[in-house]
């Protein structure tokens, strides 16, 4: 199956190298977000770059491989989409740039290359499920997503629209109807791809679906009951906690008990959901930002960035050498110790920053980024495999 509907791995690639660039320089401005004045262009800025530059991207090019195996058959097409590529990853960091230095003029520019670019993903991604025949929950849930996905960038176009002065709308409704739509974007794939890649990772079967279909509802929900924000917001809170709980039961039953840095990461990142909520229950809001960010949202994608992206290289670049030369396996392609240093840095940073240490926390957090990207880049090295054929051991 994977044969058969593999995008190319510089396409998915791409999409992880600009998530993982925009990480690390996001976290140079975060300490810029004011909880109280959250609407400042400087805090939407660095959000975006979390949000858009790192979780988005990341998820963007997971979905390119992703969705094609989960609902067999092929991404509706790919012809551009190196071209949106490169476009999308001028565009977003152009639009991050220019919102920070409170250009709105710029900002109404290239925030509209931007949604350009992410509508073409979007447009090929609903197609994709849209027109597939699996019909299960873990594809309701993608169609969903992609659903939320186009709704919400088109939402997001609106606002700097409204910036920028071009129309008069209502900008608070729209900004928390864009909110709603692109974080259940995110909740969707990421609810969805739980039930795909937990048990497959943690070879954990015969599991049913029944919390993360209470997360579903809830979300749905919360957006029914939009014009109540405060109980929206607790909807949204409770399907967040059954999320966390159908990802903890799954590795509770898994078959792999050991722990290790996929699923330690997985764990930490779950709690750091927990205390994240917590912290927004009591109006905390800098504290569950940083908790969700980079507690939850940093932590679960890394962990997965550990399995996917030496799975790829291995599948694209390592398996055509099977029988002639002696191959890696994937979990040799993983420098154990950078990957278990970011988690601890990463654990550090959180509880630096609850104590009110924000300037630790944040280089703490940096050192732990840049943990991830050295795995990253030796994840690369094995794109150049059987280059060095003459010192790698012949398989007779």
């Amino acid at each position: 199956m994977l044969n058969a509907f593999a995008p190319p791995f510089r396409l998915v690639g791409g999409y992880f190298f600009v998530g993982l660039v925009s990480l690390f320089l996001g976290l140079f401005g975060f300490l810029q977000i004011d909880a109280s004045a959250i609407l400042a262009p400087k805090s939407a800025a660095v959000i975006h770059a979390f949000l858009v530059g790192f979780v988005i991207s990341v998820i963007l090019g997971a979905l390119y491989q992703l969705s094609s195996v989960i609902v067999e058959r092929a991404f509706f097409t790919i012809k551009f989409a190196f071209a949106n590529l490169g476009i999308y990853a001028f565009s977003l960091f152009s639009f991050i740039l220019a919102l920070f230095c409170e250009n709105f003029t710029l900002s109404a520019i290239f925030g509209g290359i931007l949604f350009a670019s992410l509508l073409y993903f979007g447009t090929s991604f609903f197609l994709t499920i849209f027109l597939s025949k699996k019909r299960d929950f873990i594809a309701l849930c993608l169609q969903i997503s992609s659903a939320f996905f186009i709704i919400g960038i088109s939402l997001g176009f609106l606002l700097v629209l409204v910036l920028f002065g071009a129309i008069s709308l209502d900008f608070s409704l729209l900004l928390k109807l864009h909110i709603y739509f692109v974080l259940g974007f995110v909740f969707f794939v990421v609810l969805g791809a739980t039930n795909v890649l937990l048990p497959m990772f943690g070879l954990a079967h015969g599991l049913n679906q029944i919390l993360s279909k209470f997360a579903f509802g809830f979300y749905i929900l919360a957006g029914i009951c939009l014009k109540e924000p405060k109980f929206s917001a607790i909807l949204a809170g409770i399907s967040v906690i059954f999320f966390v709980l159908e990802a903890l039961k799954i590795l509770y039953f898994r078959a792999r008990k050991r722990f290790d840095y996929w699923n330690l990461n997985i764990i930490f990142a779950a709690f750091c959901a927990i205390f994240a909520i917590i912290c927004a229950g009591s109006k905390n809001y800098e504290n569950a930002l940083f908790l969700g960010f980079y507690g939850f949202f940093y932590s679960f994608i890394a962990a997965h960035i550990y399995k996917i992206v030496p799975f790829l290289v291995w599948y694209h670049f390592v398996s055509p050498f099977i029988g002639r030369l002696e191959l890696p396996k994937m979990e040799d392609m993983v420098l154990k110790l950078p990957a278990y240093l970011a988690l601890v840095f990463c654990g550090i940073a959180c509880v630096a920053w609850l104590c009110g240490w924000r300037n630790l926390g944040i280089l703490c957090e940096q050192i732990s980024v840049i943990f991830l990207i050295i795995n990253f880049a030796n994840f690369m090295k094995f794109t150049r495999f059987g280059d060095g054929r003459a010192n790698l051991r012949a398989v007779a």
